[in-house]
């Protein structure tokens, strides 16, 4: 088996489905996101590096699986894997959170909160702003449901980039528009973000030399390496790889829900008491479904 070509595909596919979310992104973060420039937006992207990144691990551990299915002696290759994903892991979570772009003079300008003559919603209204010239938008057009007055139209109002709020100047209301949109979001997609949020947050090193954090990954990176028992759990390949693919999302997902009951002490090594549970199971799994050439 050639080691090289394992660990170079295992790079290649990380960085491929982390620039493919990346894209993926850029609608989202355009209909989200108060546009304040090239500045404003790239800054918003990066602060959503960490979770990409988690998730593309996952789909290059698979990736390379898949490359590594039909070898009958793949222990070496796991195990090369298992080293290299906790170095990159733990080397690229431990750099996000401190890359900031600098500040330059044009953020001081002016902003628009959307494109002009189109409908956004945050913080339960639905908003239209016709123009935006010089940091003032109008005429602004806000629609409220359930409300006695549903519809109500200002002439101007002045966007604010740092508290991300509306300020309307006729009546000295305020809108904030962190909530944006997250209301129409899909119940299954929005819940699955918000446990990779919460997942990626857990297991981020706040310093260099983060024990727990050096063992909640180190189980991640062992959990994602056993995964490849799952392959040959039955005779067809795509449901196998779907079973893969599913357990370190609901992983995640029990993490974030038991965090919600309370944080006690024995929760405080959740993630590596999940994850290594999970992987010693199905790393004895693989001792019984032995990778075989025959097909």
């Amino acid at each position: 088996m050639n080691i090289g070509k394992t660990v170079w595909r295992f790079l290649l596919s990380t960085f491929f489905f982390f620039l493919l979310l990346n894209i993926l992104a850029v609608p989202i973060l355009i209909s989200q996101a108060p546009q304040g420039g090239t500045w404003y937006f790239s800054s918003r992207l990066i602060t959503l590096w960490g979770v990409f990144f988690i998730t593309s691990i996952i789909g290059s551990f698979l990736r390379v699986h898949l490359f590594l299915y039909r070898n009958p002696k793949p222990f070496l290759g796991q195990l090369v894997l298992f080293f290299v994903g906790i170095v990159l892991v733990y080397a690229l979570l431990l750099s996000f959170p401190h890359l900031r772009l600098p500040q330059i003079s044009s953020m001081g300008g002016s902003h628009r909160i959307a494109t002009a003559n189109t409908i956004f919603y945050a913080s339960k209204k639905f908003i239209w702003v016709g123009n935006s010239k010089e940091g003032v938008q109008g005429p602004i057009l806000i629609y409220t449901p359930r409300q006695k007055d549903p519809i109500k139209i200002y002439p101007e109002g002045v966007f604010d980039p740092e508290q991300n709020t509306l300020h309307i100047l006729q009546t000295g209301e305020n809108i904030s528009l962190h909530d944006r949109i997250s209301k129409l979001r899909p119940f299954v997609l929005s819940t699955l973000w918000s446990n990779l949020q919460h997942f990626t947050h857990r297991i981020t090193p706040q310093h260099p030399l983060d024990l727990r954090a050096i063992l909640f990954i180190v189980t991640f990176v062992c959990m994602l390496t056993s995964l490849f028992s799952l392959l040959h759990l039955t005779r067809w390949l795509l449901f196998n790889t779907l079973v893969a693919l599913a357990v370190p999302f609901l992983i995640q997902a029990s993490i974030a829900f038991l965090d919600e009951l309370g944080r006690i002490p024995s929760l405080e090594y959740l993630p590596a008491m999940l994850q290594g549970g999970t992987a010693i199971l199905f790393f004895g799994l693989q001792l019984f479904l032995r990778p075989s050439t025959k097909r």
